[in-house]
């Protein structure tokens, strides 16, 4: 389905702890695949897998059949109807809406430190900055990396470049839609609320987020 992890991810385990790991986390995507939470491009990616594999079948069915190999055209059938049974699940199934970034809680509280500073900026134009708001304003490039930082950060082991990017899009608008000018602040309260949602989405989506289900707020980036 997609990339397990890279390299660095898997430095310094041992050949039957990588297998161990790989099994595991193959077992969660297959029972999130169960249950069918999966976002529109996981589903159109897996029903494309599904199709090619049934066309894949087919020449290989017609192959046994040409060569008179009856057992193999029998064993071949039966995998292919099981693949059709699998397309047919999966064009049953709604995709689901995205899911919040992994540090969506520390994100939406560091755009909440820094909308006041957008705020201010945006009433002193053409007017000279005092000491003190000179200074206010020196944090708003810290802010603005680390809110870049947490994003990355919030990259898990399975997402490709394009759905990443379509996921973090996604995140801005939403964070934008609740009241947010450009997704850049948030109150208090819709804070506490995405650390409700989050862990929620930790405990049902363990793979996406590293199996980080508890208190995910307080890992660090890069590892810290």
């Amino acid at each position: 389905m997609m990339k397990i992890c890279s390299t660095m991810q898997w430095a310094g385990q041992t050949p039957s702890r990588r297998r161990s790991n790989a099994e595991c986390i193959r077992k969660l995507m297959h029972e999130q695949i169960k249950r069918g939470h999966m976002m529109r491009w996981e589903l159109d990616r897996l029903l494309r897998q599904v199709e090619e594999r049934i066309i894949s079948l087919d020449k290989d069915i017609n192959s046994a059949l040409q060569n008179v190999w009856e057992g193999d055209a029998g064993r071949l059938t039966l995998q292919k109807e099981k693949a059709e049974a699998q397309r047919w699940m999966l064009k049953g199934w709604e995709a689901q809406s995205s899911h919040p970034l992994k540090h969506k809680m520390r994100i939406t509280v560091v755009r909440a430190q820094l909308c006041p500073l957008l705020k201010l900026k945006q009433s002193m134009r053409d007017k000279l900055l005092r000491i003190k708001e000179t200074k206010e304003f020196a944090t708003k490039d810290k802010l603005l990396e680390e809110i870049s930082d947490l994003e990355g950060a919030s990259r898990g082991w399975f997402e490709e470049d394009n759905a990443f990017e379509a996921w973090l899009r996604n995140s801005r608008e939403r964070s934008a839609a609740a009241g947010n000018p450009r997704g850049q602040g948030c109150t208090w309260r819709q804070a506490r609320d995405w650390i409700a949602v989050h862990r929620q989405c930790c405990l049902a989506h363990p793979w996406r987020f590293g199996g980080q289900a508890d208190r995910p707020w307080e890992e660090g980036i890069g590892g810290k």
